[in-house]
């Protein structure tokens, strides 16, 4: 049983450092969640990637923390210890001393915000009203 819950903190470790730009966003999710014992799903990739690592769960159109014992070891301390913007700040020099991973970070983050401008037509709000 230790083996098994070794293995899942593992996998939900891993998933707040897989190097891609929607880690702050899941991070952001899960405090929430934290915060206020539930928040309703969209579907977002950053939510089904906490779904996938198995640290949520997702009921009746709401997603909780799994269980206790999760909610024990990756509580809102360690959250807040991550998202310290000293994180980021090494994250974003990393990048600026390769030009080539600088590039794709400024497409990605173009390509979402693209995205977000696309979704609020949809729901026929104009751009303006887009907070970046």
């Amino acid at each position: 049983m230790i083996e098994h819950f070794k293995k899942r903190f593992k996998n939900i470790g891993d998933s707040f450092s897989k190097e891609d730009h929607f880690i702050r966003k899941r991070l952001i999710i899960y405090r929430q969640i934290l915060e206020r014992g539930e928040v309703t799903t969209d579907d977002s990739l950053a939510q089904l990637e906490l779904l996938k690592a198995g640290l949520l769960i997702k009921q009746q159109g709401k997603l909780k923390v799994y269980n206790r014992l999760y909610q024990e070891v990756f509580t809102l301390n360690w959250v807040e210890k991550q998202l310290v913007p000293d994180n980021i700040a090494n994250e974003i020099s990393a990048w600026t001393e390769d030009e080539q991973i600088l590039a794709e970070k400024l497409r990605e983050i173009v390509l979402t915000c693209e995205e977000h401008i696309r979704r609020n037509r949809a729901r026929g709000k104009s751009a303006r009203y887009y907070k970046y």
